[in-house]
């Protein structure tokens, strides 16, 4: 007899890890022991009504009418055979056990099941380790709100079994007396990373290469630093290393540059722009590490030497709060924090004298592959092999030093490249006396490449010197133009030198435009010359004049269609306007200058970076122009979007200087940013009196863009206040005159207040209208943060009526926004996802969420309009019928301690369920 599949069961799998090597190994105790696990496996199942109706081999096979008494069984289960592992029983056989419960159709016949809900169970089991028990994504649905409260989760991801099509989300079960920790699982996932392509093959170094591989999946090693003097190949090494490594991290690799830092307090925040870990509400040490706490990945941070207590520093921190992060570090310092594992990079062997063997030699094959690159007709024989071979051991076997060498073989023999070297080496013997061998070594090969330029070739690599983070053409000839010249190509002339010296690399940038870097080594080289020579100044100068140039010409794009280009090449440039920052702001003369040009970036950069940059050039003592302070305070204030308190003190020393100067229109601009303050801390009276201002400033002057700005005030706080039928009179006017002045933005924001507006009035249809006018706008220009702000507005328009509908449009907005340091508007997309996971039947998320914008709400003081308001209790009622008040009481008090970006993260991994009602 059998039954149709169409009714869903929870089944439950077991098997013992790696029983094949067990019983080939120990057949007698794995005779004894299997039995024993059986019979104690089926009392537990059967306990927790579940029937156990086959066994295969060693493993047992269940099925369960309710999904919570499968998670239970298996958590039982586990305890109860780690417990019988963990007993000393001489003879005994140590075995774990792996766990699989997966809930779907199955058909019946005479006692067995069959069917693809099995067969994916059987893959999702293999793909586990002993002592681990995983779970599907339709296990936690079917659960629902019976899930035991003993038994937690770890989100696993989206996984790809094998022979399985498709991908589904997979959870680890968590409870006390498990481990939680485990090597990833062997799933067909690729994983995430930033790891640099490296433009040729790495080669001869597989010893070190399987040293490395075995320090990194050494459990007791938190930290691997990979030691070695510049040049020696360790960033080479550790991205081999890493990239074939890849799959064994669930969360993938984040690849962290330091060799443009100076300063240890950069490093924390170079570690965040890579990880993406910004947090509204968290300082950036907390942020990275909250973002890493639950994450199993490898983090490699890449030369580390000179900022080497910032890295000591934060490394120790995330070893102690971040367990499932291994570090992967290269320096030519150790970092010195409690689990580091040092591995020492030393130069490749050098040829012995048997001519036979030399070409086989690693440091003469990687001479000869560079040099079959630049010149394809180069062929290693007899004779040559033993000239490469003197060239390797002048150079110590470094392999920057091979590399510098190898080039050169465009236009010089073997022989003539041999002699030119071994004339060199009076510059090594002169160097710096305090510097290893090795790195005089290197510096005398840089050296002699550096001899080998012309004066004006060697005068433009020396001024070069002052980049961080590469170099365009335009930028380098403002740095190395010398007067008389008037060739266009001369300076790309100079560039091309360099790089086919070897001392520049070149790549396109993402707009096929050449782009060059110079190595770290290189760099330090190229640093030692331009200071002897006396050029550094005026090097730094050049530098800093251009790069405030490009800032005031890229102001005037920012909201503009041009934006994205802007955009894009100024994120390029982001470590050379850092540096020229930084130069400006230790020359008491280019201080003014230094603040226009981070006054002009602010809007382009994140409110962070503009926000230090700002921190770093305004000084209150300092004379500057009342229109430039303002413009710096207003700015300041803009980037504590997420602390509208702070913000508002900034503003209100832009109205005071303003108001000190007798200027009345920077007044306007300094009170039009207050009032949005003023709206969001409920205080609605000043914010309309404000706004009024603005309005009655623009009237007097007749100052149409004075006019529309004004209108948007009104229309603003009208929304929020509840006065409806105002501000869509005043949305009206905001189109009308921004129309006047040809002011597409001022237009599209009028068009977002009048959707919100329209939302609050429960009219969805006018809301998402008028939101569409907005979106369209917005893509036009590239603005991805504003667009994704109308689809938060559109989904919770939808919410009323259309709540499916209503979740796709705000999953969009959550993955776009989830990181935004406006805290207005993450409070609304915390709120919207809270209503939406209660209105469709999810309320234990959406009582969690709540409880975190009520925090969020407390600590910025922003409040809520009186229609949200409404909303929010009516969720709150909805939510305390189903959950009942003590569940409520519990899950508020949660999310309350949970951080906004984990709050968006627990929302948007939450399973998808039907409309309850």
């Amino acid at each position: 007899m059998s039954t149709a599949a169409d009714q869903s069961s929870t089944f439950l799998f077991t098997d013992i890890a790696g029983s094949t090597r067990l019983w080939s190994h120990a057949p007698e105790a794995m005779a004894a022991a299997v039995p024993l696990q059986e019979n104690l496996l089926r009392r537990i199942i059967e306990h927790q009504s579940g029937t156990v109706f086959k066994t295969v081999g060693d493993g047992v096979f269940a099925v369960f009418l309710q999904a919570s008494d499968a998670a239970r069984a298996a958590v039982d289960a586990q305890r109860a055979v780690l417990a019988e592992t963990g007993k000393e029983r001489e003879g005994s056989l140590q075995i774990l056990v792996r766990i699989g419960v997966h809930t779907g159709p199955a058909e019946e016949r005479e006692g067995d099941y069959f069917g693809p809900t099995l067969n994916r169970l059987s893959r999702l089991l293999a793909a586990g380790h002993g002592g681990q028990i995983l779970c599907t994504a339709e296990t936690v649905a079917a659960c629902g709100e019976r899930w035991p409260e003993e038994i937690g989760t770890r989100d696993l991801g989206e996984r790809t079994l094998r022979d399985v099509p498709g991908s589904g989300r997979v959870y680890q079960l968590v409870a006390d007396g498990l481990p939680e920790y485990f090597p990833p699982l062997e799933t067909f996932d690729p994983r995430v990373h930033n790891l640099p392509r490296w433009p040729s093959a790495m080669v001869n170094r597989e010893t070190e290469s399987g040293r490395l591989r075995s320090a990194l999946r050494s459990r007791e090693a938190r930290m691997v630093t990979v030691l070695g003097t510049g040049g020696v190949g360790k960033t080479r090494l550790t991205i081999e290393v890493a990239t074939q490594m890849l799959d064994e991290y669930q969360h993938g690799i984040r690849f962290v540059d330091l060799s443009a830092l100076r300063e240890e307090e950069h490093v924390i925040p170079a570690i965040e722009q890579v990880i993406g870990a910004s947090d509204p509400l968290l300082p950036t040490k907390d942020a990275v590490l909250e973002w890493l706490r639950n994450r199993e990945l490898l983090l490699v941070l890449d030369n580390c030497e000179q900022v080497v207590g910032g890295v000591a520093a934060i490394c120790s921190e995330i070893a102690h709060a971040a367990p499932g992060v291994t570090m992967l570090a290269t320096s030519r310092a150790p970092i010195r924090i409690r689990g580091e594992r040092q591995l020492a990079l030393e130069p490749l062997p050098l040829p012995g004298d048997e001519s036979d063997l030399i070409t086989d030699n690693s440091a003469v094959a990687l001479f000869a592959e560079r040099a079959r690159e630049v010149n394809e007709g180069f062929a290693l024989d007899a004779e040559s092999a033993g000239e490469i071979a003197e060239i390797c051991r002048i150079v110590d076997g470094l392999p920057l030093a091979i590399e510098l060498a190898a080039a050169w073989v465009r236009i010089l023999s073997p022989a003539a490249l041999q002699r030119r070297l071994q004339e060199g080496r009076g510059i090594l013997r002169d160097g710096a006396r305090d510097l290893p061998d090795r790195q005089r070594t290197l510096a005398s090969t840089i050296a002699w490449s550096y001899d080998l330029l012309s004066p004006e070739d060697q005068r433009a690599f020396r001024r070069l010197a002052v980049f961080r983070g590469g170099i365009a053409v335009d930028a380098a000839a403002s740095v190395i133009w010398e007067a008389p010249v008037t060739d266009p190509l001369w300076a790309l002339s100079r560039l091309d030198a360099l790089v086919q010296a070897n001392l520049l690399q070149v790549a396109p940038d993402p707009a096929g435009e050449p782009r060059f870097l110079m190595l770290q080594t290189v760099q330090e080289f190229a640093i030692g010359a331009l200071r002897d020579s006396g050029e550094w100044k005026d090097a730094a100068s050049a530098h800093a004049e251009f790069f405030a140039g490009l800032a005031a010409e890229a102001e005037p794009h920012y909201r503009t269609e041009s934006v994205a280009q802007w955009l894009e090449r100024l994120a390029l440039e982001l470590e050379n306007f850092r540096g020229a920052a930084e130069v400006m702001a230790a020359d008491h003369s280019s201080i003014e200058q230094g603040l226009r040009m981070v006054v002009a970036l602010s809007g382009f950069f994140d409110h962070t970076q503009a926000r230090q940059w700002i921190d770093l050039l305004y000084r209150d003592e300092f004379p500057y122009p009342t229109e430039l302070r303002v413009a710096a305070l207003l700015h300041m204030g803009n980037t504590w979007h997420s602390d509208p308190q702070v913000a508002g003190a900034f503003y209100r020393q832009a109205i005071s200087h303003a108001e000190a100067s007798g200027d009345r229109e920077l007044r306007i601009r300094a009170i039009a940013s207050l009032s949005i303050v003023a709206v969001l801390s409920g205080d609605y009276e000043t914010a309309f009196s404000m706004a009024r201002e603005v309005l009655d400033y623009g009237r007097q002057t007749s100052n149409i863009r004075y006019v529309a700005q004004g209108h948007y005030r009104l229309a603003y706080v009208s929304c929020e206040a509840g006065l409806f039928s105002q501000a869509l009179n005043a949305c009206a006017h905001v189109r009308e005159f921004a129309q006047e002045i040809d002011d597409a933005d001022g237009a599209a924001w009028g068009w977002i207040i009048e959707g919100r507006t329209y939302r609050r009035l429960g009219r969805p249809t006018e809301a998402t209208s008028a939101l569409d006018h907005a979106m369209r706008r917005f893509e036009q220009i590239g603005d991805n943060e504003v667009v994704a702000l109308c689809e938060l507005e559109r989904g919770l328009a939808l919410l009323q009526e259309h709540p499916v509908d209503a979740q796709a449009v705000l999953d969009r907005a959550a993955t776009d926004l989830g990181e935004t340091n406006d805290a207005y508007t993450m409070i609304a997309l915390i709120e919207g996802a809270a209503r939406a996971s209660i209105s469709l039947g999810q309320p234990a998320i959406g009582v969690e969420l709540l409880g975190t914008a009520t925090r969020l709400r407390s600590q910025t003081g922003i409040v809520a309009s009186d229609a949200d308001r409404v909303t929010l209790e009516h969720a709150t009622d909805k939510s305390v019928v189903a959950l009942g008040a003590a569940a409520f009481e519990s899950l508020f008090e949660r999310g309350l301690h949970r951080s906004p970006r984990l709050a968006i993260d627990l929302y948007l991994t939450a399973p998808r369920l039907a409309v309850t009602e």
